[in-house]
C-alpha cells in the first residue's frame, strides 16, 4: 500500500507490470519497475545469498530482539572497498529462529540509517521457506522502531 492506494507489481511472461487499485499503470517508469523486481528477487534469495563470496560472516550467538523473539544472529559485513560488485558498504544482522533455524528477518545498517525487516509469515514450497508477509521499519541504532516503511505480501511461488 502507498497512501490509500494498493500497488501490485506483477512479473509474468517476461514482462513487469504495475497495477494501482487493480488498474494497469501505463505511466510507470520501467526502470523503477525493474528495480522493484530486483528487490523482490533479493528477498527470495535470502538467506541463500549469504553463501556467496563477498560478505564477511560472524556468528554473534543468541539474542532476544525488542519483539521478545529469541534468534541466532549472523552478522554479514559487505565491504565495497574490497569487493568490486558492491557499491556501498553495509552491515547486516540476519536473524534465524532459535528452534527452527528459519530466517525470520534482519537489521541492516546503511550509510545513513538502519532498517529492520521481519518476516511475519512464510510459505513453504517444495521444502523451501519463503517470506509471505513481511514488514520493513526504519529503526534507530538500538533497534527501536521509528516508523513503518513498507509492508509486503508475496504469493504464487513456483520452483522450476
Amino acid at each position: 500500500h502507498e497512501g490509500n492506494d494498493r500497488k501490485e507489481i506483477v512479473f509474468a511472461h517476461d514482462q513487469i507490470k504495475e497495477f494501482v487499485n487493480d488498474t494497469l499503470n501505463e505511466q510507470v517508469n520501467q526502470e523503477s519497475l525493474n528495480n522493484n523486481l530486483q528487490s523482490s528477487l533479493f528477498v527470495i534469495n535470502q538467506p541463500f545469498k549469504l553463501a556467496d563470496q563477498g560478505p564477511e560472516l560472524t556468528y554473534e550467538g543468541i539474542k532476544t530482539l525488542n519483539s521478545g523473539e529469541e534468534v541466532h544472529v549472523l552478522q554479514a559485513v559487505y565491504n565495497s572497498a574490497s569487493n568490486d560488485n558492491l557499491t556501498t558498504s553495509d552491515t547486516w544482522w540476519v536473524y534465524f529462529d532459535k528452534e527452527s533455524y528459519l530466517m525470520t528477518g534482519y537489521t541492516v545498517k546503511h550509510l545513513d540509517h538502519y532498517s529492520l525487516v521481519h518476516n511475519l509469515e512464510t510459505i513453504e514450497v517444495e521444502g523451501f521457506h519463503f517470506p509471505k508477509i513481511r514488514k520493513s521499519w526504519r529503526v534507530n541504532e538500538n533497534g527501536d522502531i521509528l516508523y513503518l516503511r513498507a509492508s509486503y505480501v508475496y504469493s504464487d511461488f513456483e520452483i522450476n
